[in-house]
C-alpha cells in the first residue's frame, strides 16, 4: 500500500460531493455494527441494500456520481508503457517508493507539489504553482543524476522480532539464509526480482553495486524519541525511473491547465 493518487473532473463539485456524501451516510445505515456477526446471506442482503439506495439517487453501484465526475486515466506520450500515467500516479510506502527516494535525494515530495491538509478525498489543485512545483523537483533530481547520483538506503533491524527470535548468528548462517532465497526465486518464476521481508532485503536479479557501510542508528517507529541501531548503505543509484515517472506527473498538470475549466479538475488523494 501507499499513496494513490488519480485526476477526476467535476462539472459540478459541490453538487456531486453533497449527492455522494448523503447516499453514503444512507448506505452505511443498513449496516450492522458489528460486520463479522453477520451471515454471508445478511451481507449480501445489505449490499444490494445499498445498491438500491445509490440507484435511487442517481448513483453508480459503488456510490459514485458518474454523470457528473469523469476519472481521467491515459497513457503516458513519454514513456505510455509505465504504471504511471496522465491523472494516475503513485508511491509505495517501501524504500522505493517514489516519495522516499526523491525526500532522500532533494528533500522534495509529492506532497510538495500538491500541498493539502489531511481531510477529504478530493483536493483543490493550483495547477500554476504545482507546474512550477514539478519543474523545480524534476530540475532537482536530474542535477542529482548528473552530479551525485548514489543514495544512502537504512536497514534497520526488525522491530517485530524479539531479540532472541534472529536465527542469523554467524557469516554461514547467513550465506544459508541467501541460498534459501535464491532458491526460491529460480523455483518461482513470478518471485519479485528485488523485494524485502523478515530475513532481510534481497536484490537477486540485479544486485547493487555497494560503495559503503555504514553503523548508524534510526527513529523507533512506535517512538519518536528513540533510536535503534542500523546500517546505512551507499549504493550507486540509477534516477532515471523516478525522473521519468516526475515527469508524468508534469504531463497530467500540463494536461489540466490545457483544459478550458482547468478549475474543474481535482485529485483524488488516498494515503
Amino acid at each position: 500500500m501507499g499513496l494513490d493518487v488519480s485526476l477526476y473532473k467535476f462539472t459540478d463539485y459541490e453538487a456531486t460531493r453533497k449527492l455522494e456524501r448523503e447516499a453514503s451516510e444512507e448506505a452505511d445505515r443498513v449496516w450492522t455494527d458489528d460486520y463479522n456477526s453477520m451471515t454471508d446471506e445478511e451481507k449480501e442482503a445489505s449490499r444490494q441494500k445499498s445498491k438500491d439506495i445509490y440507484k435511487s439517487h442517481g448513483l453508480d453501484k459503488h456510490g459514485e456520481d458518474s454523470k457528473r465526475k469523469e476519472r481521467i486515466e491515459l497513457d503516458s506520450k513519454k514513456y505510455p508503457k509505465y504504471y504511471m500515467k496522465i491523472g494516475y500516479f503513485r508511491s509505495s510506502y517501501n524504500s522505493g517508493g517514489m516519495n522516499n527516494v526523491t525526500d532522500d535525494a532533494i528533500g522534495m515530495t509529492l506532497y510538495d507539489v500538491f500541498p493539502h491538509e489531511d481531510g477529504d478525498y478530493y483536493i483543490p489543485v493550483n495547477w500554476d504553482e504545482a507546474l512550477s512545483a514539478i519543474k523545480d523537483m524534476i530540475r532537482q533530481m536530474k542535477k542529482i543524476q548528473r552530479e551525485f547520483p548514489y543514495r544512502a538506503e537504512c536497514h534497520k533491524h526488525n522491530e517485530f522480532r524479539n531479540k532472541d527470535d534472529h536465527k542469523v548468528t554467524d557469516e554461514r548462517k547467513a550465506l544459508d539464509v541467501f541460498k534459501d532465497h535464491l532458491k526460491k526465486h529460480k523455483e518461482n518464476k513470478k518471485s519479485f526480482d528485488a523485494y524485502s521481508c523478515g530475513d532481510g532485503e534481497f536484490s537477486i536479479k540485479e544486485p547493487r553495486k555497494i560503495h559503503a557501510i555504514i553503523q548508524g542508528t534510526h527513529r523507533n517507529i512506535f517512538s519518536n524519541n528513540e533510536t535503534n541501531p542500523c546500517t546505512y548503505l551507499v549504493y550507486k543509484m540509477d534516477y532515471g525511473f523516478y525522473i521519468h515517472s516526475l515527469e508524468i506527473v508534469k504531463e497530467t498538470i500540463e494536461y489540466v491547465l490545457s483544459q478550458e475549466s482547468p478549475e474543474q479538475y481535482y485529485l483524488g488523494w488516498s494515503s
